[in-house]
């Protein structure tokens, strides 16, 4: 029975247009065909209803009349560069966007292209998955529980990645404005965080890592070695159980109040359930210092070296300094008082000094108790007046001492 004209708008079209029967059985070696050149695009077939195949189907321009199935195949698509579309025609305002399914690479853009499944966003010209030839088993696998696995048909997590070596993952970022290039990566020894652009490392967390290492809490805070934040007052942004240890060519701790407002605030505290201690080790040269807050009464403060002779130096809590060795003063503005040896010294005449004292009842350029009282004392300040008043002293002795032997000299010459 030969058909003028035969269109498909379904997958599957077996019924001639015209005149059909409600319902038509095809026995097998039954051939639809036209007048129409072989791979001309007009349809050959158009069905108005349901249509059933109680076997398998070959579609497109190489199916052959011969054509063989395996027992497992229901639908065969033989074609150069063969596809499906999937064409919504539903009206405007609703979901209509067309997808196609689609093998290898289009002949018209390149010989010796990929082989690769598809598919494709035929309304906006976008192809959002691919599947490569010789990708590995289980290369995408999504268990019924709605675990994703790659390289794995067994994911045990909501995303599982299993790799021969050193399974990967990696962030990039074209375009936009900046580049950004990062890799996590785990493997028998650590897993790492690695940013290529730099390059640098700055995360690696090795095999064996204690559990709670690192532990970020609310408000930017930052746990290592813990379990739980502490419950104290002190919210710390850093909180460390057990040793700290910075170490490196520059190795640098910096404490950096960056407020505003200027105020004094407390920028670093030790605690300790008794006394502490801090130790400047000089391995070099193998010498040590400890500043020490005394653990046993009177708790005083105390600054010693690694000799075991005493403290250098101890503070009392009622204010009092003892030096073990000599107290020596070289602040760069000591006016040690030599000058007053000078020619041109004016010695204050010992008349004015007793009017002076009669006055005030200290000596001249020498603090009053009242003064010391309000001001305190500058000990660098009083050794050098206290030194010119020797030195003074010292010149009216000379004095006194030329005078009398002018005196015993005249008394003996009557």
């Amino acid at each position: 029975m030969p058909f003028n004209r035969l269109l498909c708008t379904s997958l599957l079209c077996l019924l001639p247009a015209g005149a059909a029967l409600a319902q038509d059985n095809f026995t097998s070696g039954v051939t639809i065909s036209d007048g129409d050149a072989p791979n001309s695009n007009l349809a050959d077939l158009f069905v108005e209803d349901n249509t059933v195949l109680n076997a398998s189907t070959c579609m497109g321009r190489d199916c052959d009349i011969a054509e063989t199935f395996e027992s497992t195949t229901r639908l065969a698509i033989k074609d150069i560069e063969p596809g499906i579309l999937l064409e919504d025609t539903s009206p405007t305002g609703f979901p209509n966007g067309d997808w196609r399914i689609r093998i290898n690479e289009n002949l018209a853009t390149a010989s010796g292209g990929l082989n690769k499944f598809t598919i494709r966003d035929a309304t906006n010209g976008t192809t959002p998955f691919t599947i490569a030839s010789f990708a590995p088993d289980n290369t995408f696998y999504v268990s019924g529980g709605g675990n994703i696995g790659f390289g794995t048909m067994l994911p045990q997590s909501s995303l599982h990645i299993v790799r021969a070596s050193k399974p990967q993952i990696r962030l990039q970022e074209v375009g936009g404005g900046g580049t950004a290039n990062w890799v996590m990566q785990g493997s028998d020894t650590e897993f790492t965080l690695f940013d290529f652009e730099t390059p640098s490392l700055p995360l690696r967390v090795l095999e064996g890592a204690e559990s709670s290492t690192l532990l970020l809490g609310q408000d930017g805070r930052v746990g290592v070695g813990l379990d739980t934040f502490n419950g104290t007052a002190v919210a710390a942004k850093l909180e460390v159980a057990g040793d700290g240890l910075f170490r490196g060519d520059d190795a640098t701790m910096v404490v950096r109040n960056s407020a505003a407002a200027p105020a004094a605030r407390e920028l670093l505290r030790l605690e300790n359930n008794g006394g502490s201690y801090m130790t400047l080790d000089n391995q070099e040269a193998g010498k040590s210092w400890f500043i020490v807050h005394e653990n046993a009464d009177p708790h005083r403060f105390i600054i010693a070296d690694g000799v075991n002779d005493g403290p250098e130096l101890e503070l009392s809590a009622g204010g009092d300094l003892t030096v073990q060795g000599n107290f020596i003063s070289g602040a760069t503005t000591l006016n040690v008082p030599d000058y007053v040896f000078g020619p041109d010294y004016a010695l204050r005449p010992l008349a004015e000094v007793a009017a002076f004292i009669g006055t005030n009842r200290h000596l001249p350029e020498v603090p009053s108790a009242a003064e010391i009282a309000a001001q305190g004392l500058d000990m660098t300040d009083m050794q050098m007046a206290l030194l010119k008043k020797v030195e003074e002293l010292t010149l009216y002795t000379l004095e006194q001492e030329d005078r009398i032997a002018r005196l015993e000299a005249a008394l003996a010459g009557r």
